[in-house]
């Protein structure tokens, strides 16, 4: 070979070299890649998308507050169970049930001892209750007879209209402890009266708190509802070595 082909194979002795090392990293940086791959398939990669708490909303739409107030005019709890608000509507629902099941039971009552106390009469006074008003029945309780009532009244005042001598309106207590027994049972029979009408007040009263109560529950769902109606984002950042970025959360309510 002459002094002109060295120059060409010291070009081309270059060339290769280069080649060579152009081949090996090719090579390395392949190897690198499938580590990288192998390693973030093994990884778990984050969701997309992830069920927020505040996804759980739910809009049932706008209710009237003076339709949830006359529903619990009517019947407490309804206007509540109207509104959505299902644990309020059981718990006046339920008081309305409670109240008036008193009523009934304390008017019973009255009416069994106020029948016990004429029974009790009539074996022990020798009463005769057809006819006799409540007037005549509370004067035996004071009066020992038809004749002391009589003349009681001639002292008390001699205008009073007094009790005609006749069988129908006689009574004689047998002792003074009977008399005092029926009168333990009129009260007794008074007491369970004036019971069942605060019983009443009571439901009455009922209705007005529920009432008012449904329209302010409705009125502040309403005001709720209205805030959540709309477009509504929400971003959240994902840390992930395999697959970072950010969550964002778009709800649309009308």
């Amino acid at each position: 070979m002459g002094k002109r082909s060295l120059p060409l194979l010291i070009a081309l002795a270059c060339a290769l070299g280069q080649a060579g090392e152009s081949s090996a990293l090719t090579l390395r940086e392949a190897q690198e890649q499938a580590q990288y791959a192998l390693r973030a398939a093994a990884e778990p990669l984050a969701p997309l998308y992830t069920p927020d708490a505040s996804d759980d909303v739910d809009v049932q739409g706008l209710h009237s507050p003076w339709r949830a107030m006359g529903l619990s005019l009517l019947m407490p709890g309804t206007g509540q169970l109207y509104g959505g608000a299902a644990g309020r509507g059981r718990v006046f629902l339920g008081t309305e049930v409670v109240v008036w099941g008193l009523a009934l039971g304390f008017d019973r009552w009255s009416a069994w001892k106020s029948s016990d106390a004429v029974d009790f009469a009539v074996q022990h006074a020798q009463l005769r209750p057809a006819g006799k008003d409540d007037q005549f029945l509370e004067n035996l309780e004071f009066y020992d007879s038809r004749d002391e009532y009589n003349r009681a009244g001639r002292i008390i005042d001699p205008s009073r209209p007094f009790l005609p001598e006749t069988q129908d309106t006689y009574w004689q207590w047998d002792s003074l402890e009977s008399r005092r027994s029926y009168r333990d049972l009129r009260n007794a029979a008074d007491a369970a009266g004036r019971n069942a009408t605060f019983m009443i007040y009571v439901a009455v009263l009922n209705r007005v708190v529920s009432a008012v109560d449904a329209f302010r529950v409705v009125h502040k769902n309403n005001a709720r509802a209205k805030d959540e109606q709309g477009l509504k984002l929400s971003m959240k950042p994902r840390f992930s070595l395999s697959n970072p970025g950010l969550k964002v959360n778009a709800r649309l309510s009308f």
